[in-house]
């Protein structure tokens, strides 16, 4: 279990990662495509103005609910043994989380749905909450902030309509300038994360 975990979150991060450098191409000509890649909410306002709502929500949400239930697993196989560890890494960080932890033992369902996403959904394992009802009050959350983010793009088409169409008029430029610094800024945060680890 612990091997396939590891393996889905890579796939999370390099799918995320991929969908991150290959906006300009897929916010021009296949929307749907990057949403389901990556998600972020600027990414489903860009493409809102020329996607329809409903498959656009759908896509949204289950690649969501996607990294959701591997975040889960993640909480239901390492526990609380895994916040230690998370600790031991990162000190400050850890102290949000406990933080954030404390918070969300006394809302779980409100925090679920409002703030839907891998940290909540590892928490709710942690806590022993269900996998359904993790999972179906995370999907709910999801539906609702993508319903949102489609709304604000709607709202934003003056701004975003001249962004897609330089993109269009630039495809190939924009694309290999996006590319490279996405994998370049991972390819420096890595190093980074080496140097701490030496």
């Amino acid at each position: 279990m612990g091997r396939a975990l590891i393996i889905a979150v890579g796939v999370l991060f390099a799918i995320s990662t991929l969908g991150a450098a290959l906006v300009p191409v897929l916010a021009v000509h296949y929307p749907l495509v990057l949403i389901a890649l990556n998600p972020w909410p600027r990414h489903i306002i860009l493409v809102a103005p020329h996607t329809p709502m409903i498959p656009l929500v759908a896509v949204a949400s289950l690649r969501g609910l996607f990294a959701c239930v591997v975040a889960y697993e993640v909480g239901r196989h390492y526990g609380p043994q895994g916040m230690v560890l998370f600790e031991r890494r990162s000190p400050r960080v850890a102290r949000f989380v406990r933080a954030f932890e404390r918070m969300f033992s006394r809302a779980a369902p409100l925090f679920l749905v409002l703030s839907p996403g891998p940290l909540t959904s590892t928490l709710a394992a942690v806590s022993g909450n269900s996998r359904a009802v993790t999972w179906g009050l995370s999907w709910v959350g999801f539906a609702i902030w993508a319903s949102i983010n489609y709304q604000v793009g709607d709202w934003l088409q003056p701004w975003t309509a001249p962004i897609l169409a330089f993109l269009q008029r630039h495809l190939l430029a924009a694309s290999v300038v996006c590319a490279v610094l996405v994998f370049g800024y991972q390819w420096i945060a890595r190093q980074r994360r080496l140097k701490k680890m030496m």
